[in-house]
């Protein structure tokens, strides 16, 4: 590992203007596109979490969850499992089905800028969110039929709620910190994935389509983007630009990562189950292009 972590630094050296203009590019992704629409909606889905006792009230909080974009679904699948309000085979599902790119992201940037779909972009965003729920629910069904043969998994233990409630303002103090705990975490893994995606894209001896395709599994940002500019209009553009979408690239799965693997969650399952929702979507929208 050593040895691997010196091959590393010596490659970062070797090649300072690639890397810098991969940190540049992350950068200003993070600073311009996800820091001012994630923060938001990252501070006020932790503060509607916190003040959220069961019953119905939990499902809105998963559905502000698919508004946020990633990986404000899982997180909240995540902590709602914590609780125990969610049992654990339920949290993996809506860990999946709940954590996307952001409507804004995949209606108007990837639909409407990238594409062109004009009106068509709500129901690629509707084909998404389709996707995602299939792959998802398809999951949920294989780990129910696998563990009925099984002894039942021990339930999460209910966290006991603090005697000593914070008040409003303590409490907004508290999730102002996570908030900002987890974007600075964020920005780093899109840095990190936008220096990987810039030695792709200077890497000439491979085809156009191979290095769309990697780029795509990476980062969907620049995936989407080189995917447009490689090929021409066509319904099997659109379907794999919504593969690549619904799939969110090994970056989000690294965010995806960061606010769940303290929670007991699956990411194998989690992974599976946006694999699975890829390929849903990649026929779906060739269904309904053609």
């Amino acid at each position: 590992m050593l040895f691997f972590l010196f091959f590393i630094l010596m490659f970062l050296l070797l090649f300072p203007n690639t890397v810098c203009s991969g940190a540049k590019d992350g950068l200003f992704l993070w600073a311009t596109v996800v820091l001012p629409s994630l923060f938001p909606f990252c501070l006020c889905t932790s503060l509607i979490r916190a003040y959220t006792n069961g019953n119905a009230s939990k499902y809105f909080l998963l559905f502000a969850g698919i508004l946020s974009g990633y990986p404000i679904g899982a997180k909240l699948s995540g902590e709602l499992y914590q609780k125990g309000e969610l049992t654990r085979q339920t949290a993996i599902f809506f860990s999946a089905f709940t954590n996307n790119a952001s409507p804004m992201f995949v209606i108007f940037f990837v639909g409407n800028t990238l594409l062109h779909l004009g009106k068509k972009c709500y129901i690629f965003y509707l084909l998404l969110l389709l996707s995602s729920f299939l792959g998802s629910f398809f999951i949920w069904i294989l780990n129910r039929y696998i563990n009925q043969s099984k002894a039942s998994l021990p339930k999460m233990p209910l966290k006991k709620e603090s005697e000593n409630k914070l008040s409003l303002f303590q409490q907004f103090d508290y999730e102002l910190n996570n908030s900002a705990e987890l974007l600075i975490k964020i920005g780093g893994y899109i840095l990190v994935f936008s220096i990987l995606t810039s030695f792709l894209k200077e890497l000439k001896r491979i085809p156009p389509f191979l290095s769309t395709f990697l780029c795509g599994i990476l980062e969907i940002t620049t995936g989407n983007h080189l995917l447009c500019q490689n090929m021409a209009d066509s319904p099997q553009k659109t379907a794999l630009s919504l593969a690549i979408t619904t799939f969110g690239g090994l970056c989000a799965f690294a965010q995806t990562n960061s606010v769940i693997q303290k929670n007991g969650l699956s990411l194998s399952c989690y992974l599976c189950s946006k694999l699975l929702s890829a390929i849903f979507a990649f026929f779906l929208a060739l269904l309904w292009l053609h």
